[in-house]
């Protein structure tokens, strides 16, 4: 048998339930105005109706070296080049990677990183940025012996991001001494 005090507790919890369930419910339907603002606003509702968002497109500089008669010496220019997807300063690296574009080619860019090179990762901290490549960005270049050509178009090109102060470059996880 029940006591009265456990019979008690049982209508003080259902009474709880009940006193949160209205609550709840006048919460919804005093926001629900907002709600609808909110959601409207932010365009939620397209991108679940198209099923997915436009890649973003960006146009940006890379880096790559054009042979200057008057100085007898390689000298990096920029080259504009459109980017796609969210993360501009990967695909930066990623276009110095694949080489010059046909518009670069076309002018007598070449580049002096490796043609095999992999980018293994890049992380900006505080404005520095972290460039990780594999080792092949290290193979020997007959125009750029040491490096500096390979080091100065990766280094160049994302300075020209405002957000990026310094450039670091690493080898598969090594610091690459400069």
């Amino acid at each position: 048998m029940e006591t009265k005090s456990q019979k008690k507790r049982q209508l003080s919890f259902v009474w709880a339930w009940v006193l949160t369930i209205v609550l709840l419910a006048l919460l919804t339907v005093a926001l629900l105005p907002r709600i609808k603002t909110a959601v409207s606003e932010a365009k939620v509702g397209q991108i679940i109706h198209s099923g997915r968002q436009e890649p973003t497109v960006r146009v940006a500089s890379v880096y790559f070296p054009l042979y200057d008669e008057s100085k007898q010496f390689w000298q990096l220019h920029p080259f504009s080049v459109p980017l796609e997807g969210d993360s501009l300063r990967h695909g930066l690296i990623e276009t110095l990677l694949d080489g010059p574009p046909a518009s670069a080619l076309a002018q007598g860019a070449i580049t002096f990183i490796p043609a095999d090179t992999l980018l293994l990762g890049l992380t900006v901290s505080v404005g520095v940025a972290f460039v990780d490549l594999d080792h092949h960005f290290l193979a020997s270049h007959p125009l750029d012996l040491q490096n500096e050509g390979r080091i100065a178009q990766i280094t160049k090109t994302l300075l020209t991001q405002s957000s990026i102060k310094e450039v670091i470059i690493l080898v598969e996880g090594q610091i690459l001494e400069q």
